[in-house]
C-alpha cells in the first residue's frame, strides 16, 4: 500500500506548522478527543505512536472542525483499537456536524468497534459531511452498515486507506448510501464480508472509485465485490479479483440492480466466483444499464454468463477481452435474458466454456469484433485471436501476437483513446480489437479506408483515403485494389466510380497511401443518411480471393 496521501498531508502540515497550533497527544491532551476538543479551526492534533484505547479514544467525533488530526508516523504506529463487542458497543470516528474538506483524518489503524442494528457505520460515520480520509487502516469493524465506513449524504475524500477483514449486514468494507458522491482513491478492500455486497455496496449513491484493489471480499448474497443498487458508481482502473457471491446470488465481482448505471472503465475483472448463481464477473438487473471500455473479464466461474443481464437490463462495452470464462450450466461469455441485451463494438470474446453453449446476446447490436460463436454484424470475425501466450505450459498473456487478426479490425467511432496498459490507440493503421493495442502493424497484409469522421455535416471538409499494408519482403505486382462505396446495396468502384473498375499498381513493402476522394466541402440540402459503408480490399491477380484482411469505413450525414 502506498502512503502517499499521509507524506502528502505531513508535508503540508510541516508549511503551516508556524500558523496554526499543534496539539500533541498525549504530550499537551491525554487523549485524542480530549485533542480534538482544545483545536481550533487550522489547528492540527498529532498524535503519538501507540495503541489507543478506552473512552476518549473511541466514539471520537470531530465536532464539525476544521482541524487535521493526524499521527506522527503513520497507520502501522499509531492504532486506535476501540475494543467493540455486543455487549459493549464503540463506533472508531463520527463526522456528522457538516465537516468539509477542511476536516482531514490521515495516518491511523481502526480496529475492533461494534455497532449493530439500528446503529451504523463501524470504524468511521460520516453524515452530511465531507472530509478527507487519507492513509488510514479500518480492519476487523463489525456494524449493521458500513462495518469500515458508512456514508450518508456525504462526499468525502477517501484516499490511499485499507479495509480489511470488516464485517456488515450491508457493505462490509464501506456503504456508499443516500445520495452520497464520494472519492475512494488508491484504495484496497481486502477479506471484507456483506450479507450484500462485500467489498463496497452503493445505495442510491454516485461514488468515484479509482485505482481501487476490491479481492478477496465475500457475500452472503448479491455482489461479493461490489453491489450497486440504485446507484450510478464510476469505476476505473481498479482490480476486483477473487471475489465471491455466496447463496446462489449473482454478481460475484460487480451486482447491479434496480436501475443502477455504472461506468466501469480500464478494469481488471478476474478469478470471481458466484457459487450457484450467474453473472460471476458482473450481473445488471432490474433495468440497469452498464456501459464498459478497456475492460479485461478473465476466468470467473459460476453458473452461466460471465456477464449476465436480464429483466431488461443492457450493457454497452467498447474495446473489452472476455476470455476464459467457464460455467457449469449456460455459457460462460455473455448471457442476456428476459428482454435484456447489449452493444458491443471493438472487443474480443473468445474461450469461454462450456464449449457447446453459445453466447446468448438478447437485444444485440454487435459489431467489430472477434466471436469465438460467429454474430452477423458489420465487421463482425470468427478467428482464433493470435494471443501473445496461449499455451498450458506458459502463463495466459491477453496482448496480441504480431499474427493476430484483431490488429486493425476495430472501428474509431468511440473507441478509447489509451488501451489497458495506458498506450495509446490505435497504434497501427486502425483501432485494435480488445481491450489492449499491438505496438505496430501487423503481421498480415491489411487494406484500411477512412474519412476524417464517421458523421457529417454541411460544411464539412471530407476527404477519402485508402492505404495497403504489406507486411511481406516483396512488393506485390498485379494485385488489384478494390475500394466501393456501398450506398444501401448499390455499388460504386473507385477511382472511376462507373462501371466496376479498381486501382491497378504495385506495392511494395510497407505502407501505400492512396486518395480516393480530394478534400470537397460536405454540401447542404442533402438528406439525411446513416449506415453508408466503403469497403477496401486487395484481391489475388485472379480476382476471385482476398488476400490479407479487408478494411471497412461506416459513414452518415445530416441535414
Amino acid at each position: 500500500m502506498k502512503f502517499y496521501g499521509f507524506l502528502l498531508i505531513f508535508t503540508a502540515f510541516l508549511s503551516v506548522s508556524t500558523l496554526a497550533a499543534i496539539i500533541q497527544v498525549p504530550g499537551d491532551q491525554p487523549d485524542i478527543q480530549a485533542g480534538i476538543d482544545a483545536a481550533l479551526d487550522g489547528d492540527t492534533v498529532l498524535v503519538a505512536d501507540g495503541t489507543y484505547t478506552g473512552d476518549g479514544n473511541r466514539d471520537i467525533s470531530f465536532n464539525g472542525k476544521a482541524i487535521t488530526v493526524m499521527s506522527q508516523n503513520g497507520a502501522e504506529s499509531c492504532v486506535i483499537d476501540c475494543q467493540g463487542t455486543s455487549a459493549e458497543q464503540h463506533r472508531g470516528i463520527s463526522f456528522i456536524s457538516n465537516e468539509n474538506e477542511s476536516s482531514v483524518l490521515t495516518g491511523f489503524t481502526i480496529k475492533n468497534t461494534c455497532i449493530e442494528n439500528p446503529h451504523r457505520g463501524g470504524g468511521i460515520l460520516i453524515a452530511d459531511s465531507a472530509p478527507q480520509i487519507v492513509s488510514c487502516v479500518l480492519v476487523n469493524n463489525q456494524a449493521f452498515e458500513g462495518g469500515g465506513i458508512l456514508l450518508l449524504r456525504s462526499s468525502p475524500k477517501i484516499i490511499s486507506c485499507q479495509f480489511i477483514g470488516n464485517w456488515a449486514s450491508e457493505g462490509g468494507g464501506i456503504k456508499c448510501g443516500s445520495e452520497s458522491t464520494p472519492i475512494i482513491e488508491n484504495c484496497d478492500f481486502i477479506d471484507n464480508f456483506g450479507i450484500i455486497g462485500g467489498g463496497i455496496f452503493c445505495k442510491y449513491s454516485s461514488p468515484n472509485i479509482i485505482d481501487c484493489d476490491i479481492s478477496c471480499n465475500s457475500s452472503g448474497f448479491s455482489g461479493g465485490g461490489i453491489l450497486c443498487i440504485s446507484s450510478n458508481p464510476s469505476i476505473e482502473n481498479c482490480n476486483i479479483q477473487e471475489n465471491i457471491a455466496n447463496n446462489g446470488a449473482e454478481g460475484g465481482g460487480i451486482a447491479c440492480r434496480r436501475n443502477s448505471n455504472p461506468t466501469i472503465k480500464n478494469c481488471f475483472i478476474s478469478k470471481n466466483i458466484s457459487q450457484t448463481g450467474y453473472g460471476c464477473g458482473i450481473s445488471c438487473e432490474s433495468y440497469s444499464s452498464l456501459i464498459m471500455e478497456n475492460c479485461l473479464i478473465l476466468r470467473n466461474q459460476g453458473l452461466g454468463g460471465c456477464i449476465y443481464c436480464t429483466d431488461g437490463a443492457y450493457v454497452t462495452m467498447f474495446n473489452c477481452s472476455i476470455l476464459k470464462n467457464s460455467a457449469t450450466i449456460d455459457t460462460g461469455g455473455i448471457l442476456c435474458t428476459d428482454d435484456s441485451g447489449c452493444k458491443i463494438v471493438n472487443s474480443i470474446i473468445w474461450d469461454n466454456g462450456p464449449d457447446w453453449e453459445p453466447d446468448q446476446f438478447g437485444n444485440a447490436d454487435i459489431t467489430y469484433s472477434d466471436l469465438e460463436f460467429f454474430h452477423p454484424g458489420l465487421g463482425n470475425i470468427s478467428i482464433n485471436p493470435e494471443f501473445k501466450t496461449d499455451n498450458p505450459h506458459y502463463s495466459f498473456d491477453p496482448r496480441l501476437s504480431p499474427d493476430s487478426p484483431c490488429i486493425d479490425a476495430g472501428t474509431d467511432r468511440s473507441a478509447p483513446d489509451h488501451d489497458l496498459d495506458g498506450n495509446v490507440r490505435p497504434a497501427g493503421g486502425a483501432v485494435d480489437l480488445g481491450a489492449y493495442e499491438f505496438d505496430g502493424w501487423p503481421n498480415t497484409i491489411r487494406s484500411y479506408v477512412s474519412m476524417p469522421d464517421h458523421q457529417l455535416s454541411p460544411g464539412d471538409i471530407v476527404f477519402v483515403d485508402a492505404k495497403i499494408w504489406n507486411a511481406g519482403l516483396n512488393t506485390l505486382r498485379d494485385y488489384p485494389f478494390w475500394v466501393i462505396l456501398d450506398l444501401y446495396g448499390q455499388l460504386y468502384f473507385a477511382p472511376d466510380f462507373d462501371g466496376v473498375n479498381c486501382y491497378s499498381q504495385e506495392f511494395p513493402p510497407g505502407l501505400t497511401q492512396i486518395p480516393v476522394l480530394p478534400p470537397f466541402i460536405w454540401p447542404e440540402g442533402i438528406e439525411s443518411a446513416e449506415g453508408i459503408l466503403w469497403y477496401a480490399a486487395l484481391t489475388n491477380p485472379e480476382i476471385n480471393e482476398i488476400v490479407g484482411e479487408m478494411g471497412v469505413f461506416d459513414f452518415g450525414w445530416s441535414e
